[in-house]
């Protein structure tokens, strides 16, 4: 028989990870599935087999639905979505995006949740409201009651994807240093 994957989704880098009592801890190259993925602190990137990367920072709380689906119950998440993926779906308290092949960022905090597009285009739906199209640029602060109202730009706290990998890569290189230091 031929090895298959189990989940839609791999861990692949992280920084500084500390895990919540109520989620086992992971590790980089760990296959992620249906579950509830929750840091207490530090930084995760998640890639999913559907194209889509998300970098989470804790504390944060993400239920993976699929591979084309998940939701921020709380956090700060930056998605990176390609073409290939568009039509991704990102949920919070009481809000559903559609990414329609982008790159934006989210932030949930007790109930109230922000994000801001930073590149390219989403479908949003929130509460009761019609589905709009978001463009580029456009920051929008969402109320637990259903209200929503646009945010000024880079208002939203998201973490930033290119210094997982080189603060990783600070962490490994330290690590190393003082094995070396031992060592001898």
């Amino acid at each position: 028989s031929e090895p298959s994957a189990n989940g839609f989704a791999v861990l692949s880098q992280l920084f500084d990870a500390v895990w919540t009592k109520e989620t086992a801890p992971h590790q980089e190259g760990d296959s992620l599935g249906k579950e509830l993925f929750a840091l207490q602190s530090g930084t995760a990137e998640i890639r999913f087999f559907s194209g889509a990367t998300m970098t989470v920072e804790g504390p944060a709380e993400i239920l993976f639905k699929s591979a084309w689906e998940a939701e921020c119950r709380e956090g700060a998440v930056r998605m990176q979505v390609p073409p290939a993926a568009r039509g991704f779906k990102l949920h919070a308290p009481s809000t559903e995006i559609i990414d329609l092949g982008t790159e934006l960022g989210r932030e949930v905090r007790g109930g109230e949740a922000k994000f801001e597009v930073c590149d390219g285009e989403i479908a949003m739906r929130h509460g009761k409201e019609q589905e709009r199209v978001v463009k580029e640029g456009a920051a929008w602060d969402l109320r637990g009651d259903g209200g929503a109202s646009q945010a000024p730009a880079g208002s939203v706290k998201v973490p930033d994807p290119t210094l997982l990998g080189s603060e990783a890569a600070a962490q490994r290189l330290l690590s190393f240093k003082r094995w070396e230091n031992h060592r001898d």
